[in-house]
């Protein structure tokens, strides 16, 4: 449907609306769906000029994994099912 006329089947179906209290609703939820400038400033984000990875590290508190702890951990669970099988279930 073009945007014409998906504009013109939204005004013929509030035309249909008698109901003040109705009509103000629906007034409500146009209005807070609209995307004003301000709220599109608020998405968006500036970006770094220089990707720094240690940087990033610290601020996201990365932790990183003990490859020994984690192999350890997952042979004591004792997975039987074929890796294949595991994988089709995601």
């Amino acid at each position: 449907m073009s945007g014409e006329a998906l504009k013109l089947k939204l005004i013929h179906k509030i035309l249909a609306y008698n109901d003040v209290k109705q009509l103000k609703v629906l007034d409500e939820v146009i209005s807070k769906t609209e995307i004003g400038e301000s709220q599109l400033e608020k998405l968006v984000k500036p970006t770094r000029e220089k990707l720094d990875i240690e940087a990033i590290k610290i601020q996201q508190n990365f932790q990183p994994i003990n490859a020994y702890e984690f192999f350890k951990e997952l042979e004591e669970l004792n997975i039987e099912e074929p890796l294949e099988d595991l994988l089709k279930m995601i």
